[in-house]
């Protein structure tokens, strides 16, 4: 449970006993309750192996974590090496390298996944991108008063045909350092963790080797009452 959700018909947790390993317990009903009324869409891409001159896959996978959702929309930006021939569901239109899929509805916890097929070019280097999007985005609890959008630019991109860059950059207009932590994962499995102090309009750039992976980068601010997610 998290501050998504309270437990109103409970005063008390039960206690739960496991007695051996991989032990079940069943028959326990937990009444929870939304504390905001908004949803909560997420989304990730995968790719198989990528060989040039080679059919290809993309697997994206998408749900709610939140209350019902209308009127959703999924675009994954690709690769211009990369051209899909099919997709199942199919794309709803197609055009500068972005196929767009009007996904419409979703309720609590029901997820959705879509399968593209195509080819990779004959002059593809070793990294081939792509990014997943869904919206529209919603912000479900009331935005921390010591917290704005202006904190922390983070932003990445593919060079050299096998490297990933990341650029933190502290823009905000009074607060003087940033301390946090970054992590990267490289197919969803995390493979380094790095502090970070960013000094007031000043940067820091990450190179990172791609190695056939899908690499993304996390951030912590470390502040005094908590740690926050980027």
């Amino acid at each position: 449970m998290d501050e998504y959700w309270n437990d109103p018909c409970l005063s008390t947790f039960p206690t739960i006993v496991f007695n051996t390993q991989n032990d079940t317990v069943a028959g326990l009903s937990f009444g929870y309750q939304s504390t905001f009324t908004c949803p909560s869409p997420w989304i990730d891409i995968s790719s198989g192996v990528l060989r040039v001159n080679t059919p290809a896959n993309y697997f994206v996978n998408y749900g709610n974590y939140g209350l019902p959702a209308s009127n959703l929309q999924v675009k994954i930006e690709l690769d211009p090496c990369f051209t899909p021939n099919s997709s199942l569901p199919m794309w709803d239109s197609y055009q500068n390298n972005t196929l767009v899929y009007n996904i419409g509805s979703l309720s609590i916890l029901e997820s959705g996944m879509i399968n593209i097929s195509g080819i990779i070019c004959p002059g593809a280097g070793q990294t081939v991108c792509a990014k997943a999007i869904i919206s529209p985005t919603f912000i479900c609890n009331p935005p921390d008063s010591a917290y704005d959008r202006y904190q922390l630019l983070v932003y990445g991109n593919c060079i050299n045909s096998d490297t990933v860059r990341f650029v933190l950059k502290n823009e905000h207009p009074t607060i003087l350092t940033h301390v946090g932590i970054y992590e990267i994962y490289e197919d969803n499995a995390i493979v380094l963790v790095q502090p970070f102090s960013i000094a007031q309009g000043d940067s820091i750039v990450i190179f990172h080797p791609a190695n056939n992976h899908s690499v993304r980068i996390q951030v912590k601010f470390l502040t005094a009452d908590s740690t926050r997610l980027l």
